[in-house]
């Protein structure tokens, strides 16, 4: 059986050259078309798959982190928290604290200049009194370091703006033993 190609280089439409041109392109697009089926696709690159342990591990150091710039933040602009009026405010546990301020400390938080937080590690010191910058630095970086702010209206911390403790029964009075 012949061929279409010699077909035509008998009838004489194509010269020997074209028809050996023609030849070579079809076996170089064959070729390809072999070569793309053959050859998978590369795969994509495989992104780091981070351990359970090292993820738990990477935000234990990004928890740090933030606890070490929030005390630094306590250390460098605390003020002195030191006067005759007793302030009462609530800690993450829902306890009551006091500290002893001046008149126009009490003032000053009142109208949201000033502001308590969390200070990390503060075995001495538990808490801080700050500026209202640094109030808005430290509850960029935990929002539940900030124990009072009068921030503006509607925007408090450490009291009507959170939620009320999940359980309203009376704490019970029994004694262990």
């Amino acid at each position: 059986m012949q061929s279409l190609r010699d077909k035509l280089l008998q009838a004489g439409v194509v010269t020997r050259e074209q028809a050996d041109q023609n030849a070579a392109r079809a076996d170089a697009e064959r070729r390809a078309r072999k070569e793309k089926k053959a050859a998978p696709p590369p795969p994509p690159p495989a992104a780091p798959v981070e351990s359970e342990k090292e993820r738990e591990r990477r935000l234990n150091r990004e928890a740090a982190n933030r606890q070490k710039e929030i005390r630094a933040l306590c250390d460098a602009h605390g003020i002195e928290s030191t006067g005759d009026q007793t302030f009462f405010f609530r800690t993450r546990k829902r306890e009551l604290r006091r500290m002893h301020l001046t008149a126009e400390q009490v003032a000053s938080l009142e109208k949201g200049e000033l502001a308590i937080v969390d200070r990390p590690n503060g075995n001495e010191r538990p808490y801080a009194l700050v500026p209202r910058n640094v109030a808005e630095q430290v509850l960029a970086l935990e929002q539940k370091a900030v124990r009072f702010w009068a921030k503006g209206p509607g925007e408090s911390f450490g009291f009507e703006g959170e939620e009320a403790a999940p359980s309203t029964e009376a704490p019970s009075t029994e004694s262990g033993g």
